[in-house]
């Protein structure tokens, strides 16, 4: 059982990992961007903005703070490959490994995406529950009456009942 569980926390950092390197390049390679709005922002506020978020770092790896950091006579591997992980996908992982998921592009900055969290959580997570206890309290008996009628219009019941519980979009 120990082992089983080891292999399952084990198999969540590349889990993780990949899902987080996914969802950067597909946001990274989706049409438009933080600041396209209906009325056009000017370019130097929009370069602004870039350098405010980091978004006018290169994507993978950043040589010129390399050759800053070594112009200024840095010679500590450390900080030279610091230095030259300072671009946007490493420091979106370093903040996801931190929790720290910066800003918020919706709110221009003032609030960051924690306190957005922290503010809406409690009703997801009620909204979450209620749902949780709904599904329990009536998929439990429909798969026993299902299970007890088998091949009945009983169990043909519950089972679209159950399909079209799934089916339905959440809002």
């Amino acid at each position: 059982m120990f082992q089983f569980l080891l292999r399952r926390v084990l198999w969540l950092v590349p889990v993780v990992l990949t899902v987080a390197v996914t969802t950067f390049f597909l946001m990274y390679r989706a049409p438009g961007g933080p600041w396209d709005r209906q009325k056009p922002l000017p370019e130097a506020t929009r370069r602004s903005l870039d350098a405010k978020f980091g978004l006018d770092k290169p994507l993978w790896v950043n040589p010129e703070a390399v050759r800053a950091a070594r112009a200024d006579g840095e010679t500590n591997p450390f900080a030279l490959a610091s230095a030259a992980l300072d671009g946007q996908f490493f420091n979106y992982l370093s903040g996801l490994v931190r929790f720290d998921l910066g800003p918020s592009y919706q709110s221009r900055g003032t609030e960051t995406v924690q306190d957005i969290i922290r503010e809406t959580f409690p009703a997801s997570a009620k909204v979450g529950v209620v749902g949780l206890v709904f599904a329990v309290a009536v998929g439990i008996p429909l798969g026993i009456v299902g299970a007890l009628r088998q091949n009945t219009w009983v169990d043909h019941g519950s089972v679209f009942v159950a399909t079209a519980g799934v089916a339905v979009p959440s809002l």
